[in-house]
């Protein structure tokens, strides 16, 4: 008995907040477009796309790739519950992997924000985020087991290095990291400002104090939008922070993916294409390339 008290106990002090509890921590969705069947047909919604972002004071071309998919959570560890016993409570959630690469001179930027939000509302349940280059490696970590959650970082450079900051989670705030699916349960219909207050965004080789922001988000009326993908009737949902603004273009119809993002610090994501598909069964050597760019790499000779 004293051995297994032990052995709790060092589990307890693996996470310096209580199990979870995920009450009212964030603004709630709008709509039920998450809770549609089609998010239960067992894929994943892939959106491949080309991009530019500002890198060493010019604009750097690159690729992205949003994952969007329903998972079911161990709502105490809040990892995925596919582990060899069954937990004891779950959480359907919606997982959005960003994944950002962007070449630069000899070395390339690889970046991935792992945002998780309740199926149910969109509030945000957990968030990790990496970037690495040849310089080094910056992560952030957050679990939302309550409306004041910690967020940990740890960053390569010197002014930077490890923190933990208390975030502010009221049930007015977004994280940045989250727009892409969190605006998508909007009711794209009404058009209009809503008020929220934003949570920077922490996919970066940076880090920096989460503080909340006061921001705007107004769903405005549908309009042409061409991509490489092709031609879309989508909305343009415009957020607002102080003198910085995004226009993110989502398809007018359901499930209204994103196809367009014209970022606040000039850059743009522009949506190259887009399927659904089991992606985590396609690691084969005939799927390289199957779902959208990946790396060139070299041929070696035998």
């Amino acid at each position: 008995m004293r051995r297994l008290s032990t052995a709790a106990l060092a589990l307890a002090l693996l996470s310096c907040e209580a199990p979870a509890d995920l009450g009212p921590a964030g603004a709630a969705a709008e709509s039920d477009t998450f809770r549609q069947p089609l998010w239960d047909d067992g894929n994943a919604e892939v959106a491949s796309y080309a991009i530019q972002e500002p890198r060493y004071g010019t604009m750097r071309a690159g690729w992205a790739t949003l994952i969007v998919v329903k998972e079911t959570f161990d709502a105490d560890a809040l990892v995925k519950a596919d582990g060899p016993v069954p937990p004891a409570n779950t959480l359907e959630v919606l997982k959005l992997n960003h994944v950002r690469t962007t070449p630069t001179g000899v070395y390339t930027y690889r970046q991935m924000a792992s945002v998780f939000v309740r199926r149910d509302s969109l509030r945000p349940v957990k968030l990790v985020t990496s970037s690495q280059e040849w310089c080094g490696i910056t992560h952030t970590r957050m679990e939302v087991r309550s409306a004041r959650p910690t967020l940990r970082s740890s960053s390569y450079f010197g002014a930077e290095g490890d923190r933990a900051h208390p975030v502010d989670l009221g049930e007015d705030v977004v994280l940045e990291d989250a727009l892409p699916v969190w605006l998508r349960g909007l009711d794209l219909t009404r058009t209009g400002a809503r008020s929220v207050r934003l949570v920077p965004a922490q996919l970066s080789s940076h880090t920096a104090p989460p503080t909340t922001v006061d921001a705007t988000v107004e769903v405005g009326a549908p309009t042409a939008v061409e991509v490489p993908a092709g031609s879309f009737e989508a909305i343009p949902v415009t957020v607002t922070r102080g003198e910085d603004r995004d226009v993110f273009h989502f398809d007018a119809a359901a499930p209204h993916t994103l196809v367009r993002w014209d970022r606040a610090d000039g850059g743009f994501y522009r949506l190259a294409r887009v399927e659904r598909a089991p992606y985590w069964r396609m690691n084969g050597e005939e799927h390289v390339g199957a779902l959208g760019p990946g790396p060139a790499l070299p041929e070696i000779a035998e």
